[in-house]
């Protein structure tokens, strides 16, 4: 054990193709091996963009030996996930939507690891599940967008409340009406008076701010309920799925508190 611990050791100071397999195998034959080798990132990503070493995986985790093929897949799997060579989240994705999307990827990557080939496809492992990732990212947003997109959702407090429940202007008697109008500009009124939510705003467009945004949403929502995030976007000028993301994960939390406080809610 001393002697593998050594070697293992002296093999993270190279960078040969024979290295690094060596290196592989170590950590296929000994426990201790494979923990020492998972605690050097810098040494997983070596092998993670080696053709060679990928190849040898390969080999490993297509071969006939039942046990090997399952550590190998083991391996594989582990150094991904320590090597932090796995894209990372932008800020343009929402925590849920890249959650999902990075558990479809190692279900896809899980599934297709036996067929895919570094060899005859000329990528890396790490290349080829980073890809899949961002495939599924933009799978995950197109999907949850479609189903976002014609109606912005109602505003809930932590009791399930909504200030604007019933409150639209239209209605089936004058008095509704009036009621939903005069509810709608004091809320108006309020939003405007708080400086507070003029503090959160968007990263990438620091101009559309919580105040702005609750603003131009309750002036739409006076003439219809019904309002579609295509044209918000439009009048901000900017992309609509960052917007969408600003306004679950900060305004909406933001404006409830806010409503909350004052008591529309």
């Amino acid at each position: 054990m001393q002697t593998q611990t050594r070697t293992l050791a002296q093999t993270m100071t190279g960078i040969s193709n024979e290295s690094l397999c060596h290196c592989l195998e170590q950590a296929l034959e000994s426990s201790r091996a494979r923990t020492q080798l998972l605690q050097q990132q810098n040494l997983l990503h070596q092998i993670l963009e080696n053709q060679l070493a990928c190849r040898w995986l390969h080999e490993q985790i297509t071969g006939t030996d039942g046990p090997r093929r399952l550590k190998a897949r083991s391996l594989l799997i582990n150094m991904m996930q320590k090597s932090g060579t796995i894209t990372p989240r932008r800020s343009d994705v929402t925590l849920d939507d890249y959650d999902e999307a990075l558990s479809r990827s190692w279900q896809e990557f899980m599934k297709k690891l036996d067929a895919y080939n570094p060899a005859q496809d000329n990528a890396s492992y790490r290349n080829w599940f980073n890809y899949v990732l961002r495939r599924r990212i933009i799978d995950v947003q197109n999907r949850r967008w479609q189903d976002q997109q014609r109606r912005i959702e109602p505003f809930q407090g932590d009791e399930g409340q909504d200030p604007l429940e019933n409150r639209s202007v239209e209605g089936t008697s004058e008095g509704a009406m009036m009621e939903g109008q005069i509810y709608l500009e004091q809320l108006e009124a309020a939003v405007k008076s708080e400086r507070s939510l003029t503090t959160c705003h968007m990263r990438e467009y620091p101009y559309v701010t919580c105040q702005l945004l609750m603003l131009t949403i309750l002036h739409h929502y006076k003439l219809s309920p019904d309002l579609s995030w295509k044209k918000i976007a439009e009048e901000f000028e900017v992309p609509q799925q960052p917007l969408y993301a600003f306004y679950t994960n900060t305004a909406l939390p933001t404006f409830a508190r806010f409503c909350r406080q004052h008591h529309f809610i």
